[in-house]
């Protein structure tokens, strides 16, 4: 409750009223397959390109089929994080 009023939740029919965008954040992570560590950004960018490549190709069918579906990338961000990339995107519909 928010000063007397029911906050609506996630999932709620009337949470979203009618012609109002709806957001979500949905993150993706991939184990980070080049063995040892590499130095400079260009060592890394064959396998950066290719976790990508794969988020990509699991993200498009799973904004048609999240919710509903009608979702689109608003804005995304890469992480490395102890051995995996943590992609996040920030969708809108």
């Amino acid at each position: 409750m928010v000063r007397g009023r029911a906050v609506p939740r996630l999932g709620d029919e009337q949470a979203v009223p009618a012609g109002k965008p709806e957001y979500r954040i949905l993150v993706m992570t991939r184990r980070f397959l080049v063995p040892g560590v590499l130095d400079t950004l260009s060592d890394q960018a064959p396998a950066i390109e290719e976790a990508m490549g794969k988020f990509l190709t699991k993200l498009s069918p799973s904004l048609d089929t999240l919710d509903g579906g009608g979702w689109e990338v608003v804005s995304h961000s890469v992480t490395f994080h102890s051995g995996l990339i943590v992609g996040t995107f920030f969708l809108r519909r």
